[in-house]
């Protein structure tokens, strides 16, 4: 599923929304959908007054593997109104912005009550996805080619 917003796409890895279904269940924040909104126009926001986004508002993910060819971000400061903490909800989100595609990925969301640090292998294995694909094209163009 993606969402077009402002000129921007964004879409969900399918670990994503069933975790953000579960929170939502689990938890009752009935705001949080509307909280998630908010941080699509934060995010934009970014880009087009500084063109990067703020280390104070997503972080970098560093030690992915090589063929991770976009960069990934987390975002430790998300407001989730029902919890009245302000930033400091304790949601943790990951996702990827492709620049060329004006592309958000959302990867995962967590509790950091739950666990500490982003599943760094799940960014990698949507890659690892396209990298088969890649191969697989490759193979059946070599027997193409090895066949005249």
């Amino acid at each position: 599923m993606m969402t077009e917003y402002k000129g921007y796409a964004f879409e969900y890895y399918h670990k994503f929304k069933k975790e953000f279904q579960k929170t939502f269940a689990r938890h009752q924040y009935p705001t949080i959908k509307s909280d998630f909104k908010l941080l699509y126009d934060i995010l934009i926001q970014h880009l087009l007054e500084s063109n990067k986004f703020e280390s104070h508002v997503c972080m970098r993910i560093a030690g992915l593997e090589n063929y991770v060819n976009v960069p990934a971000f987390i975002i430790k400061k998300f407001r989730c109104e029902g919890i009245n903490k302000g930033v400091n909800s304790g949601f943790r989100i990951t996702f990827l912005f492709d620049k060329e595609e004006s592309k958000f990925i959302f990867v995962e969301l967590f509790h950091k009550n739950k666990k500490k640090i982003p599943d760094k292998n799940r960014i990698n294995e949507l890659f690892v996805k396209e990298i088969e694909i890649s191969d697989e094209l490759y193979e059946q163009e070599e027997s193409y080619l090895n066949s005249y």
